[in-house]
């Protein structure tokens, strides 16, 4: 690009004023080094490929500790600057429901959480979740067994012994070895009567998207569907030709 600008400014001398100084060229390759990642990072999250809450949070503490990096080096102050306020705005985008999305993701777990501090607090979140889903199974076992008298009094006797604690369950889940290459509903189908609370939760949580770029196409696709001529379509049909053009 800059021999391009070089010949042009050649050609035109009035620019030259304007023109890029040595200095400001070695500004826009750093620049250009630091924004790199954030674009591929949007090409990933924006792309068909469905990419889930707890991608984004990978994704974004790859970024961020990618920009660590260059403040580590010794940079211009217009550019520790940048990088300041760019790990600034990715960081209100790390919330609770990603850090409980990345947990339950069997290729992270506890990949992004560094500090023993952030560790510990990001169990405490988990395991007060568990007892909502815990209560609710609970809940919808004891009304299943009502309809037998005798399971249900003998369920009274053998819950508290049967049911594996939450933190008994958690500790396990995580001594699980990381499979770095896997599908996560076929993990969790492989999984579930193992962490039967956690498996719960990761059909809520890891269902969630990563951004809403893919429901803005379905939009897209649904215009181009049903339009003004085409209005008549039943829902099952729509629904099939935007499964085949999406």
């Amino acid at each position: 690009m800059r021999n391009i600008l070089d010949i042009l400014v050649a050609k035109h001398r009035d620019l030259l004023s304007l023109y890029l100084q040595d200095d400001d060229w070695d500004k826009l390759k750093v620049m250009i080094d630091i924004l790199c990642p954030i674009f591929d990072a949007t090409e990933i999250l924006s792309s068909s490929i469905y990419p889930t809450i707890s991608d984004v949070r990978l994704t974004i503490f790859g970024l961020i500790r990618h920009l660590d990096l260059f403040l580590e080096d010794s940079c211009s102050n217009d550019i520790s600057l940048l990088i300041e306020n760019i790990n600034l705005k990715l960081k209100e985008y790390i919330e609770e429901s990603t850090t409980i999305s990345t947990l339950l993701d069997p290729r992270l777990k506890t990949k992004t959480f560094i500090s023993t501090e952030q560790y510990k607090k990001t169990i405490n979140i988990l395991q007060n979740q568990m007892k909502n889903y815990n209560n609710n199974q609970q809940n919808h076992a004891v009304s299943n067994t009502k309809k037998n008298k005798y399971l249900f009094f003998e369920s009274l006797l053998t819950e508290q012994s049967s049911s594996p604690s939450i933190k008994d369950e958690i500790t396990r889940y995580i001594t699980v070895p990381v499979v770095c290459d896997t599908n996560l509903l076929d993990w969790w189908c492989h999984y579930k009567d193992d962490f039967l609370v956690l498996a719960t939760m990761a059909s809520c949580y890891l269902s969630i998207q990563g951004s809403s770029v893919l429901v803005e196409q379905a939009f897209s696709i649904a215009a181009n569907v049903i339009t003004k001529i085409y209005c008549n379509l039943k829902p099952e049909l729509a629904c099939a030709i935007m499964h085949l053009k999406s």
